[in-house]
């Protein structure tokens, strides 16, 4: 087991920025849903449907974004915890 972590900033940047990506498409999926389909007898059925598809791309991208931002965060953190050490060891 190793006794040190190393985290290359930039690719975890670019996990954040992946994730934050696919949830900004995510959510233009769900904006350009169609209007009700005129589908005579099957119309309140896939408008059904269609509601729930919108609601459940709504939470994916209430999730995927918050993973973006978790992850923004959690690089964030751990680049201060490496300034603030760095600065600590140097000072000695």
């Amino acid at each position: 087991m190793s006794d040190h972590l190393d985290v290359d900033p930039e690719l975890v940047a670019g996990y954040a920025r992946t994730l934050n990506s696919g949830g900004d498409a995510l959510n233009d999926v769900g904006a350009n849903l169609p209007d009700s389909p005129d589908a005579g007898e099957m119309t309140a059925d896939l408008t059904g449907l269609l509601s729930i598809f919108a609601d459940n791309t709504g939470q994916l991208v209430k999730g995927v974004l918050g993973a973006g931002q978790a992850v923004s965060e959690a690089a964030g953190d751990y680049q201060n915890g490496e300034n603030t050490n760095a600065d600590t060891f140097n000072a000695s």
